[in-house]
């Protein structure tokens, strides 16, 4: 345990209990390593434990559906799921691991024991420990809301080859934005939900320059020189902010890039997802059950074996995925319009290439052949794909998780899934597997994306595909709904499934099957 006296005694004042007080306490937990990028609980999954980080920062970060607003960093002698202590809603927010991190855990079970044997210092520590995340809940509203759009009191004019068009004097963006804002109101996702994707076009624009941030940095660089915003004629989108680059280049660039962060975070959760499962098989591996084959008994095997097979079918969906993201590190900057760098100078592509990779930290490469770059989509195909074979392996998984618990009484019933809530209003105490039947429709979803990404690039025509936009989508939402998907099964489904080791072996000995099994010992 690295804790010194000192240190137990400023946290034991932090939270109104005595040192030799917080000391057994602390005592009944245990330390557990995190490396960097790993995800020490996600937000609306339950809390199990209090941490105390000992090395290392932890970032507290809110938002799991494509992007996160940070709020909070955590550093050593930092208490935090002090929220365990209060009640067992789920995390309200997500932490991860900035640094390498070694976090000391307390688990739920030793508050819910002190609160049994020692109700004075449980409700001490109670009382202190509301009033702080009351004042720390206060600050984290505050910094959600600050972004609200602010009050627009002055206006500015600003003109393009269709005419002029009045913005409020607040905003960086300029008349190309407005229009677009006009233009496509479709899917009422603003393009902020897809974080990777904007901190991608940010790679890249600092790489190079990007069209659609360019009327933010030229009016932002306008106001470091003294003019106003709009007053283009000192420095322009295009002519100075966008030299050299073309949306046919950057854009795609960005694309990638936003991805291969977001496959990440996808594959973080599978990863998850897949240890879940290993663990199960090894608490089944002695659970003797029927294997079936086209819903028939067919020979005997273990619970963990099959359990076993589904962390081996996670695995190979992380890899497949992987291995299509390989792909998106060849990328066409530096291409401009068609492929050809026109009207950019000689060693640009290379060079901005270079920066990209430096600032962004990913081994980015220039394409092989930039004209075939900058119109084929077929490495968006190939991850649309690689995304749907994992849907299907997935959704095929729950689908047997279903099967397994069905009953309780008229089913297989070999194993029993964590309730999660009442399933019916005149069927008493039937309660329905939700976790799995939303996973699946979740997969149904990214099946069918896989179509829209595959027509998407097929309409590639002549030197550049023009919907690589629904392919942006497409991608970087199912990503997201993969992600979420694997954490909500994870921790609401897999870890609480429990066998029933009478209904199994009951089934086992009832079943013919059983004869194969003598076969080579009886003949």
């Amino acid at each position: 345990m690295a804790f010194s006296q000192e240190r137990i005694v400023r946290l034991a004042e932090t939270m109104a209990i005595a040192a030799d007080e917080l000391s057994a306490i602390i005592g009944q937990g245990a330390s557990h390593f995190y490396p960097a990028g790993a995800w020490l609980f996600h937000e609306s999954t339950p809390r199990l434990w209090m941490g105390i980080v000992e090395e290392g920062e932890v970032e507290i970060v809110r938002g799991n559906h494509g992007s996160s607003t940070r709020l909070a960093t955590l550093r050593r002698g930092s208490a935090f799921s002090e929220g365990v202590l209060l009640d067992d809603l789920p995390h309200s927010a997500s932490a991860v691991a900035l640094t390498d991190v070694r976090v000391w855990l307390i688990p739920r079970a030793v508050f819910e024991t002190l609160r049994a044997e020692r109700p004075e210092v449980f409700y001490r520590m109670v009382g202190h420990i509301a009033r702080r995340l009351s004042g720390r809940l206060a600050a984290a509203n505050e910094h959600l809301v600050s972004g609200r759009s602010p009050v627009v009191e002055t206006w500015r004019k600003e003109h393009d080859l269709l005419g002029e068009r009045e913005l409020p004097d607040t905003a960086y963006y300029g008349v190309q934005t407005l229009r677009g804002m006009e233009n496509f109101p479709i899917s009422g996702i603003p393009l902020h939900h897809f974080g990777h994707f904007v901190r991608s076009l940010a790679y890249v624009k600092k790489a190079a320059a990007l069209a659609n941030k360019n009327e933010v940095i030229a009016n932002r660089a306008l106001e470091i020189l003294g003019h106003r915003k709009g007053q283009y004629e000192f420095l322009h989108p295009n002519d100075d902010v966008n030299r050299s680059q073309s949306t046919n280049d950057a854009y795609p660039t960005a694309i990638k890039l936003g991805v291969i962060l977001t496959m990440r975070d996808a594959t973080s959760a599978l990863r998850e997802l897949n240890a879940a499962l290993l663990a199960k098989a090894t608490e089944f591996a002695d659970v003797l059950k029927m294997g079936r084959t086209e819903n028939q008994d067919a020979v005997p095997m273990t619970l963990g074996q099959e359990f076993a097979a589904y962390a081996a079918s996670i695995k190979d969906g992380i890899r497949y995925i992987e291995r299509a993201a390989e792909e998106f590190l060849d990328v066409n900057m530096g291409a401009t319009a068609v492929g050809t760098g026109i009207n950019s100078p000689p060693g640009y592509a290379p060079l901005c290439i270079s920066h990209l990779a430096a600032v962004s930290g990913l081994p980015v490469r220039l394409a092989e052949n930039l004209v075939q770059s900058t119109q084929d989509s077929g490495s968006f195909s190939l991850m649309s794909g690689a995304m749907k074979t994992a849907a299907v392996q997935l959704s095929k998984i729950c689908n047997d998780l279903r099967w397994l618990s069905s009953g309780p009484r008229a089913g297989l019933y070999e194993i029993r899934l964590p309730a999660m809530q009442p399933g019916s209003s005149i069927m008493p105490g039937k309660v329905n597997p939700v976790i799995p039947e939303m996973v699946s429709q979740v997969c149904y979803q990214i099946i069918g994306a896989d179509v829209t990404i595959s027509m998407a690039s097929e309409a590639s025509e002549l030197e550049l595909n023009m919907a690589e936009p629904i392919i942006a989508f497409n991608l970087f939402f199912g990503l997201t709904l993969l992600r979420n998907a694997a954490i909500a099964l994870h921790t609401r489904c897999i870890s609480g499934i429990e066998a029933n080791r009478e209904r199994c072996l009951a089934y086992v000995r009832n079943s013919i099957g059983i004869v194969t099994a003598l076969n080579p010992v009886i003949g």
